[in-house]
């Protein structure tokens, strides 16, 4: 993947209950944010990856977001979460097409 902030992201929703990944999602994404707007990193396509994924985690069922063009690896471990919160009960099997409509919708309409 050679995406070291999002691989450490996944390798500790892995190893986490998944109650608490929603929170270890939102806390992320405001650390990210905010080293972003401070220019502590760059915004290179892992930071993009990691915030995107948090903020879909964060929308859950609620609010449609635009179709975000992610490496194909990124969006693979991306959707193991999603398949763990699912088997978990923490996200409606019906969230599987709206992370296909975000994520992968520049694949399966090319």
């Amino acid at each position: 993947m050679n995406a070291p902030l999002l691989e450490e992201l996944i390798k500790t929703m892995e190893n986490i209950p998944p109650k608490a990944i929603f929170r270890l999602a939102e806390i992320q994404r405001k650390m990210i944010e905010d080293d972003v707007a401070n220019k502590r990193i760059a915004c290179p396509q892992d930071v993009i990856s990691v915030l995107s994924f948090c903020r879909f985690l964060e929308s859950s069922d609620e609010t449609e977001m635009l179709p975000i063009l992610l490496p194909v690896t990124h969006t693979a471990a991306c959707r193991k979460i999603v398949e763990k919160l699912i088997a978990a009960g923490e996200l409606s099997p019906s969230i599987k097409e709206r992370f296909d409509q975000t994520f992968c919708s520049n694949f399966l309409h090319v």
